[in-house]
């Protein structure tokens, strides 16, 4: 158990929690545990982005790369930023995560926060 094969070898994927540092087991065993993951883009940054429509008048700020459940991603953003049910939508073919408003920043602080 916890193995996983790449390219025909057998790869230990839990050997990140076999540190001794406490704060280290406890951080990748957090996100490990977790329903949702948000991959970073390839130059590190996350994948929030703000999208204009409709001439400038109605922004939507859009969360890609959630591999998992994205709609557990959704309920934890409901309750940070303090959004009604009708704010927050998953587009379940694509799973981008959207949100009403400009709240990029704000979304990027929780991620970083959440150690994505």
């Amino acid at each position: 158990m916890g193995f996983s094969f790449f390219f025909g070898k057998k790869i230990n994927i839990f050997k990140i929690t076999e540190t001794k540092d406490k704060f280290a087991r406890s951080f990748f065993s957090s996100i490990l545990l977790r329903a949702y993951f948000v991959r970073r883009t390839r130059f590190g940054s996350l994948p929030v982005y703000l999208d204009i429509k409709g001439g400038g008048t109605k922004y939507l700020t859009l969360i890609r790369r959630v591999e998992g459940n994205a709609y557990e991603l959704c309920k934890k953003l409901e309750k940070d930023l303090k959004l009604s049910r009708k704010e927050l939508f998953v587009n379940n073919l694509t799973k981008h995560v959207i949100i009403k408003g400009s709240r990029v920043n704000e979304v990027k602080r929780i991620l970083i926060k959440d150690g994505f």
